[in-house]
């Protein structure tokens, strides 16, 4: 024997029926506290320090990869020059 129910019902409505809380004050005091701390750390926030630590030593790498390309290929190479 199979028996089917469908119920519709808006979770809302669940929640008051099962008897939890509704935090939705709750959630939105959260988000609004949340949101003037993004917003006071990205007016204190200096834009350059903030690249120099993404990028950290960018331009000392790229070199190092520029040079080792550079044997990587200059391997392939015959002592007389040719290819």
């Amino acid at each position: 024997m199979k028996v089917h129910i469908e119920i519709e019902c808006p979770p809302e409505e669940i929640r008051r029926l099962v008897g939890l809380p509704d935090l939705s004050a709750v959630q939105q005091e959260l988000l609004e506290k949340m949101q003037e701390k993004i917003m006071l750390a990205l007016d204190q926030t200096n834009p350059e320090s903030l690249l120099k630590s993404w990028m950290g030593g960018l331009a000392e790498n790229w070199q190092e990869w520029q040079k080792r390309f550079g044997d990587f290929s200059a391997s392939f190479t015959k002592k007389d020059g040719r290819k």
